[in-house]
């Protein structure tokens, strides 16, 4: 059951992370403005965000078939 609810994390975190990414920005410059940092959007950015939910994406789908 523990593998089910990690494994949805991971999914549903990977799609929000490739599909919201405005949302997720406008997280990170909440968080810098907290931390006292400046926030600067780039194409690094973003494509490292696209990476991070596939990778988070296929590591759910990993999960789920070695439980």
């Amino acid at each position: 059951m523990l593998t089910y609810f990690v494994a949805a994390l991971l999914f549903f975190g990977g799609v929000i992370v490739i599909f919201a990414r405005e949302q997720v920005w406008k997280l990170t410059v909440l968080s810098n403005k907290m931390s006292g940092r400046a926030s600067e959007r780039t194409r690094v950015w973003d494509v490292s965000m696209v990476i991070v939910g596939v990778v988070s994406i296929v590591l759910a789908i990993v999960v789920i078939f070695l439980r």
